[in-house]
């Protein structure tokens, strides 16, 4: 069983500590204040502040203390939704756009680790897709030709290659997709704001967003022992939004997402359980997605209900759901268990918001936080600070409610009965 006490995840028990962050004291003046420090808010004060411009970021919190800090460190390149959709919402020119950006976020995680030597136990080898069906499979065919199409390091997987990498039978096949990795998203995060301070962002934790209010030259973010006047504000709150801007948090649904993580197997288990070392996400709608760390921990992960901390029966779900995979795992002590929430969206695509001159709101990584929070980060700086990169752009949506949003949690449950009637069918997530 696992652990019944696990205060804190397997990733602050092991990331390098946190960069010094003191809280908010005083006024400060900015070019743009940033609200939140996950990899959206850090990625966007790290690139701005390289471009020159005066940057403070506020944080409720610690850094990482969201879900850019608990989540299970797969770093999966791309955006969720096929060319084709992106061209059906948003016209080809722009799908093709957006497609050659997703195709580089997860090169873009790798290259700042490497630039500014973030110790994070990077692990680059890529990320199986599994088909948990016939049906599955074929958007997964579908998906590889497209890849490989723009040139993209992907490969198909019969049933029996599949097996042979992941350690387990039950899939019918699948793809790798060698571009993705594997990391300690705390330990990122925090080597992210570590590397913002080093080009002069000013990075406050436990400063809380209080009241954001229009002033005559620009914005005026007040937390509880300070305040910022900023020319823009940028809201990178995700999945952990309040009411600092109204309507904000009721724009996406905010999902649970569980992991455990095992002692370190010993070296006969390492050998048969994910003997690829790939990071691997299944095509359930409510998929399981799972990995091998650096020192041999087998870690899983799926959704759970609302709210930060883990339900015994969401832990024993996880046990169950690895066991079922791979039996050998069965007798293994479950050392860690943790939870924090993801944003997601009805279309499942990031929507980017101007709710106002001078406010930029972003959110709805729907589970590809690291990769794409990350670039978008830097798409953000890229518009605040005059648009100098073509390649560094998305397309701006309205700021809109979830319809019945106030009803989200027996939706919910609802959707949670539907999705799994889809996933006996063989469907695809």
């Amino acid at each position: 069983m696992v652990a019944a006490s696990h205060p804190g995840s397997l990733w602050s028990r092991t990331a390098p500590p946190s960069p010094s962050c003191p809280p908010l004291a005083g006024d400060a003046r900015a070019d743009v204040a940033i609200v939140g420090g996950g990899f959206l808010g850090v990625s966007a004060a790290l690139h701005l502040a390289q471009s020159g411009a005066t940057v403070v970021l506020l944080d409720a919190g610690d850094i990482g203390a969201g879900g850019s800090g608990r989540n299970g460190g797969q770093v999966i390149p791309g955006i969720k939704k096929t060319r084709a959709v992106l061209a059906t919402k948003f016209g080809g020119e722009w799908a093709d756009r957006l497609a050659a950006l997703g195709d580089g976020t997860a090169a873009r995680v790798c290259r700042l680790i490497e630039t500014h030597d973030i110790a994070c136990d990077l692990d680059r080898r890529g990320w199986i897709r599994a088909a948990h069906a016939a049906p599955a499979m074929r958007d997964v065919e579908a998906l590889a030709e497209e890849l490989r199409g723009r040139g993209q390091d992907v490969e198909l997987l019969s049933r029996d290659e599949i097996a042979a990498r992941s350690g387990t039978p039950v899939y019918v096949g699948g793809m790798h997709d060698k571009r993705a990795a594997g990391i300690n998203p705390l330990a990122y995060v925090r080597g992210l704001a570590a590397a913002a301070q080093r080009f002069g962002a000013h990075v406050h934790a436990n400063s809380p967003a209080r009241r954001l209010s229009r002033t005559a030259t620009g914005w005026r973010v007040e937390s509880d022992q300070g305040a910022v006047q900023a020319d823009q504000v940028v809201l990178a709150t995700g999945a952990y939004s309040d009411g600092l801007w109204p309507g904000l948090a009721r724009s996406f649904i905010g999902v649970q997402s569980a992991q455990i993580a095992s002692r370190p197997l010993s070296e006969n288990l390492r050998a048969a359980v994910m003997p690829s070392r790939a990071v691997l996400s299944d095509t359930r709608k409510l998929a399981n997605y799972y990995r091998v760390d650096l020192a041999g921990r087998f870690i899983i992960g799926g959704r759970g209900p609302l709210g930060d901390a883990p339900e015994p029966a969401t832990l024993v779900a996880l046990q169950r759901a690895a066991c079922e995979r791979f039996p050998m795992l069965a007798d293994v002590e479950w050392e860690h268990a943790w939870a924090g929430r993801i944003d997601m969206t009805l279309d499942e695509l990031p929507h980017l918001c101007v709710p106002a001159p001078g406010v930029t709101s972003l959110v709805g990584f729907n589970g590809r936080g690291i990769a794409l929070a990350t670039t978008l980060g830097a798409v953000i700086a890229n518009r605040l600070s005059g648009g100098r990169d073509p390649s560094l752009d998305f397309p701006e949506t309205t700021l809109s409610t979830v319809p019945f949003h106030a009803l989200r949690a027996p939706a919910l449950r609802a959707a949670v009965a539907w999705y799994r009637l889809r996933d006996a069918l063989g469907f695809s997530g």
